[in-house]
């Protein structure tokens, strides 16, 4: 499979840490370590002072795994894997789709949550916010999907916009 360049990871490749002034990032900013060890309590400086970078189990690390299943009543942790957002999105879409395939993304979207699909021969559908609003109509995605599509791609907060939907009452 080949897929095109990322082109806003290439520009801040270029810029992102040579430019006097970058307005153009979506991130926020990091934090420390001094900052995040003077927030640690008693146990959390405890596994910071015993850290030991290297492989994990690919699962990702069992201790992050089972902090992971006390939030939830029904799921274990043998149950969850624990990856980057990149990396779950291209072996979700590699195990997912086929050439033809329809995929629905918003518009505007950051190019690695549609370029997998892309690159795999996916017919890809634009779902566009209003131009006035910035806010995405949920009817007009309805009339998107058909009984070809077989992934819809929501990012919310979005990005590059921000916007976070809002419940009407």
């Amino acid at each position: 499979m080949k897929i095109e360049p990322f082109k806003l990871e290439r520009y801040f490749a270029k810029y992102e840490f040579s430019t006097k002034y970058l307005i153009s990032s979506s991130d926020c900013d990091g934090y420390s370590l001094d900052y995040i060890l003077k927030c640690a309590d008693k146990d959390e400086l405890e596994l910071w002072n015993n850290l030991k970078f290297g492989y994990t189990d690919s699962a990702g690390s069992e201790f992050l795994r089972k902090s992971i299943a006390r939030q939830y009543q029904t799921v274990k942790t043998n149950e969850i894997l624990v990856m980057s957002p990149g990396e779950a999105n291209f072996i979700m879409m590699n195990v997912l789709l086929e050439p033809g395939d329809e995929v629905i993304c918003m518009a505007p979207a950051y190019q690695s949550l549609y370029q997998v699909a892309v690159s795999l021969g996916a017919i890809i559908k634009w779902w566009d916010c209003d131009d006035l609003t910035q806010i995405y109509n949920p009817a007009k995605l309805d009339q998107l999907i058909t009984p070809k599509t077989k992934l819809l791609i929501l990012n919310f907060p979005h990005n590059p916009t921000g916007w976070i939907h809002q419940r009407k009452n």
